[in-house]
């Protein structure tokens, strides 16, 4: 099993073999795609999507910042997972706590007010911390261990948490309140590569990286064997399992390499593809999707802003990336007459 850190190193390789594959593609079809596919999906309708550096970027890999979470008290927390803590961000970009977390990955703000931040080292091994962000020098303390693997994380309403593991099935697990795990639900929820994970209303949402058709996963909370695929969001002959499917000619051709998702106010999913550079759109309910952002870079997370100084919960959005950069992107309305 690769860790995570080779898992990332492999996937950055992976992203750089896509984007020179794309060069050729429009260069062996100028003006026009292959299948007569487009590229990439239509801009989003009636938005505007501005983008502004809010934390500069450093060393790609070395200075990587894979998730981000708010504490809705005036706090972005981000996990530099290299640096072996979690630093925490005011709204104008000072760092102003880090907390030591070994090897962390993704965060999530739980029901109780805690975050919760995924771990792939110390006393936890693969498991998962927590910890009061209200407090001065927070310490966290070990919520679960001993997982499998740990990549994203995302609570539903009962307070369940799930943690993907982007792996072999079951790449999704569900951890009681307690911190026991349901490996009943897992089993019956299996299913190849979860990263990104997000729960909206009684369904959870997972987006797969290692599937070239860009795929997005729909599990029914309450019939997890009913799980099936949403969405797949670009064209793609090959896949971890099974190894060869039937592309869909009529799908983009770019593969995205998908990384997190979350729900937005609106209740649509907002994506990132990790090898395409991209911000999309997705409706939950038909799977439709849209291009909000293109030309990022290696982007890990997006999250939209909550109770985070003057910035708008409806149009705010953060995006976390592999070069160490966070970006802001707002969104504005376009009127039409």
């Amino acid at each position: 099993m690769l860790t995570t850190g080779r898992r990332r190193v492999v996937a950055t390789l992976a992203a750089a073999g896509i984007a020179a594959l794309t060069a050729q593609v429009v260069a062996l079809h100028p003006g026009t795609t292959a299948l007569g596919s487009p590229l990439t999906q239509a801009p989003c309708p009636a938005v505007t999507a501005s983008v502004s550096v809010f934390r500069p970027g450093g060393v790609p890999l070395k200075d990587w910042r894979e998730e981000l979470a708010f504490d809705g008290h005036g706090g972005m927390w981000v996990s530099p997972i290299q640096d072996n803590h979690l630093e925490r961000y005011d709204p104008n970009g000072n760092v102003t706590e880090t907390v030591p977390v070994p090897g962390p990955g993704g965060l999530v703000l739980g029901p109780d007010g805690l975050i919760y931040a995924n771990t792939s080292g110390g006393p936890a091994g693969n498991g998962v911390v927590r910890f009061d962000p209200t407090l001065p020098r927070p310490t966290p303390s070990v919520f679960v261990s001993g997982l499998p693997g740990v990549n994203a994380s995302a609570f539903d309403g009962a307070g369940f948490l799930y943690v993907s593991t982007e792996d072999q099935p079951p790449s999704v697990l569900r951890i009681r309140p307690d911190g026991s795990r349901d490996t009943a639900w897992e089993q019956a929820a299996a299913f190849y590569g979860a990263n990104g994970v997000a729960v909206a209303g009684s369904d959870l949402f997972a987006a797969i990286t290692w599937d070239q058709r860009s795929p997005i996963e729909l599990v029914p909370l309450a019939d997890p064997a009913a799980h099936r695929t949403l969405t797949q969001l670009s064209f793609g002959a090959l896949s971890r399992e099974p190894a060869i499917y039937q592309p869909d000619p009529n799908a983009p051709l770019l593969p995205k390499g998908l990384d997190d998702l979350t729900v937005g106010p609106d209740g649509r999913l907002y994506v990132v593809g990790f090898a395409s550079g991209e911000l999309l759109r997705v409706d939950p309910t038909t799977g439709q999707s849209c291009l909000l952002v293109s030309g990022l870079v290696s982007p890990t997370a997006v999250q939209f802003a909550v109770a985070f100084g003057s910035f708008d919960p409806k149009r705010d959005l953060f995006v976390t990336e592999a070069t160490g950069r966070i970006v802001h992107v707002h969104l504005t309305k376009n009127h039409t007459r």
